[in-house]
């Protein structure tokens, strides 16, 4: 079944009956770029396999664009769609050193809306997003996928550098990056929550600080 995204907040409707509850999505197309402010210059095509029960809408995103190739390598090995669904979750956001989140489902999730779950979405798609060209970005999802795979673990050490070498691009603009996503709803006139995704990005920082300066000299008395 094909549809056509018809608003730039993405909204899309495919019409027909669809029989079986599980079903894979495929959105293709150009997007707004948080980190940088503007839009992409190519498509970047995302999937999403969800369970179509009681569900009214479906979000495609990058979550349920990593999860993907994890969720049916489960689910191959008698894992039921939910069990594997949550598994994969967990194992993703754990690959950027985010814990102690219950995400609700992925195709849920929303950038624009606030709560916990949402921030880490943000999180996870800036770092990847960060100063990459669509085609960078598209290759790194597709060796993270292939990686996670079987075990689901981020195993590349190359592939590991690419995510924090993308937090190190983006610790510098993380209050630009609010700013730019807060502009691009307004602009557009919808109304956002921007959640706070912060804290989330700054989870795979793993410079150890160093002491840049005191205002003291050593053994000084009276303070």
């Amino acid at each position: 079944y094909t549809g056509t995204i018809e608003d730039n907040s993405g909204s899309f409707v495919v019409r027909g009956t669809i029989r079986n509850r599980y079903s894979e999505l495929s959105a293709d197309g150009y997007y707004f770029n948080e980190v940088s402010g503007a839009l992409s210059t190519s498509k970047l095509t995302l999937q999403a396999l969800v369970n179509l029960k009681n569900a009214s809408s479906v979000n495609v995103n990058l979550m349920t664009h990593l999860e993907k190739k994890r969720l049916e390598y489960l689910m191959d090995n008698g894992v039921s769609f939910s069990e594997a669904k949550s598994q994969a979750q967990s194992e993703i956001v754990k690959m950027f050193s985010i814990d102690n989140v219950t995400l609700g489902n992925s195709e849920t999730l929303d950038i624009s809306k606030s709560g916990d779950d949402n921030a880490v979405l943000l999180a996870i798609s800036v770092i990847l997003q960060s100063n990459r060209t669509e085609a960078e970005l598209t290759e790194l999802l597709s060796t993270i996928n292939t990686d996670i795979r079987a075990d689901g673990l981020l195993n590349s050490s190359s592939t590991k550098q690419k995510l924090v070498d993308g937090l190190e691009h983006i610790k510098p603009q993380i209050t630009s990056i609010r700013t730019n996503i807060k502009n691009r709803y307004d602009d557009l006139g919808l109304v956002s929550n921007i959640p706070s995704f912060e804290s989330y990005v700054l989870k795979l920082d793993t410079e150890v600080p160093t002491v840049s300066s005191t205002s003291h000299s050593d053994n000084s008395s009276k303070i």
